[in-house]
């Protein structure tokens, strides 16, 4: 199990170690099939930043470094803006998921569950906070994923 915790760009530093880690996990194998960590792990999760990386190296598939890249990205032109209301960043974290989703070539309006056998092995964890005013917690909390 591979755990990612949240923390915004020190999720950078993660990424690094588990690259490192991958590096050397795959120079001890005979086995070529350890490039990314999906092939390694029975499951990876993880929560705020933490579970967007996730997301990356399990539904994605992408390598630690690949990942490490991606999320850079993100946290350059999304989370490192200060002057930006919440909706903007929506927006814009939307934007930017629709084109990596465009640059991996995966249809957004697949499920999660059925969009390649990427997702088959290795299983994703990512944790999912429901905030709604006391009054409406008779209708529950909306499923997302």
């Amino acid at each position: 199990i591979l755990s990612t915790d949240s923390g915004g760009p020190r999720g950078v530093s993660q990424l690094t170690i588990l690259d490192q880690l991958m590096y050397r996990l795959k120079h001890d194998s005979v086995n070529d099939d350890m490039d990314k960590p999906c092939d390694v792990f029975d499951m990876i999760g993880g929560v705020g930043s933490g579970g967007f990386i996730a997301i990356l190296l399990v539904l994605f598939g992408l390598t630690a470094e690949e990942a490490l890249d991606e999320f850079i990205g993100l946290t350059a032109n999304i989370l490192d803006k200060r002057d930006i209301d919440a909706e903007t960043r929506t927006v814009a974290l939307r934007d930017h998921i629709d084109k990596l989703l465009e640059k991996h070539v995966i249809d957004g309006s697949s499920h999660i569950m059925d969009f390649n056998g990427r997702s088959m092995g290795c299983k994703l964890c990512v944790g999912v906070l429901c905030l709604q005013k006391a009054s409406n917690l008779s209708q529950g909390c909306p499923n997302i994923l």
